[in-house]
């Protein structure tokens, strides 16, 4: 198989702390401050490659220092097609600092947005549609693509014969509601509880009905991550509530969201049934997130394989209730 990931680029500046510094005041950090590739494409791209999966990453970096080390580090990885990223001179790199506590696993990010801003569909060539899984990640934080012209992208895949697929990430600048008008094309939504509660516009909904509504709109599969809470996953036929992996002691939850939709990407595409497809991307979000940085974590296929088969969990999978 062969996953498109189209969408955002980011240098990642990573600081981990046990105290918080105080205007005016220096805090000594027991651990250095590291350099990451970042940004939901590379971070989904570069999983699956990790993983054995042929991916193209396609985006925008700036003519940067930052710019030269993303397209450097994603050259690294065999299995990754980096043609489809377009190196813009006079532009910015987009650049995230993000702050994790050691003490709790929560993170905090300053993000400049940078290149992402002038990312658009034009970017997007003909050859970056053929493949088994067309996937937008990061929706939200890229501006010039509009639902319509989402839209217009996921029937170009359907065209070529690819399934499609999108993760949003969050913004405080987007009218989510929006989102509606490309649901029809698309096959695998996947977001957190909170970005889904925005786009049904219901803040206080609950995993299964704010599926159920999105589901209601087109996608064939809704993917909700809920972090330390596990997951919900809804198809056409049935509904999987699965917890977070115990066996995993949360370190850095930077990328964790992307690896799960990795790891669910590489299940469907090789048509796994969908409690063992969610699974296997539980599994591959728990990886993520036992090691600093948004990739580091996220081991080969077999070892992840490996991990599921010898650890049994225990998850609700029931018939959905229009199935019934």
């Amino acid at each position: 198989m062969e996953v498109t990931c189209a969408g955002i680029l980011v240098a990642d500046i990573v600081r981990r702390f046990r105290e918080r510094a105080e205007p005016g005041r220096l805090v000594t950090l027991e651990e250095p401050i590291t350099l990451h590739v970042g940004g939901c494409a590379a971070n989904t791209g570069i999983d699956l490659a990790k993983m054995g999966v042929d991916s193209k990453v396609v985006g925008r970096i700036g003519d940067d220092y930052w710019g030269r080390f993303v397209i450097e580090t994603l050259k690294s990885y065999s299995h990754l097609n980096v043609a489809g990223v377009r190196i813009e001179k006079g532009e910015m790199t987009a650049t995230t600092d993000i702050e994790v506590d050691m003490e709790t696993g929560e993170r905090t990010f300053y993000h400049y947005i940078g290149a992402n801003a002038s990312f658009s569909i034009k970017d997007i060539s003909a050859d970056s549609y053929r493949c088994e899984i067309f996937h937008v990640a990061g929706y939200n934080l890229i501006p010039k693509i509009t639902p319509s012209d989402l839209r217009t992208a996921f029937a170009l895949a359907h065209r070529k014969g690819a399934a499609t697929s999108i993760d949003l990430a969050w913004s405080d600048r987007v009218k989510w509601t929006t989102l509606k008008h490309a649901m029809d094309q698309i096959d695998y939504y996947f977001s957190n509880l909170d970005e889904a509660r925005m786009v049904v516009s219901k803040p206080r909904a609950s995993p299964q009905e704010v599926s159920q509504t999105i589901m209601d709109m087109g996608p064939r599969i809704v993917a909700i991550k809920m972090g330390p809470e596990g997951c919900h996953v809804r198809t056409r036929d049935e509904t999987v509530d699965m917890p977070a992996d115990p066996q995993f002691v949360a370190v850095d939850g930077t990328g964790a969201g992307d690896a799960f939709v990795a790891g669910f990407l590489l299940g469907v595409g090789h048509g796994w049934d969908i409690g063992r497809t969610t699974r296997y991307a539980n599994a591959v979000g728990g990886f993520c997130v036992s090691k600093p940085g948004a990739t580091a974590g996220v081991p080969g296929r077999e070892t992840v394989l490996g991990f599921i088969d010898e650890n049994p969990l225990s998850y609700f999978r029931r018939p959905a209730p229009s199935a019934r």
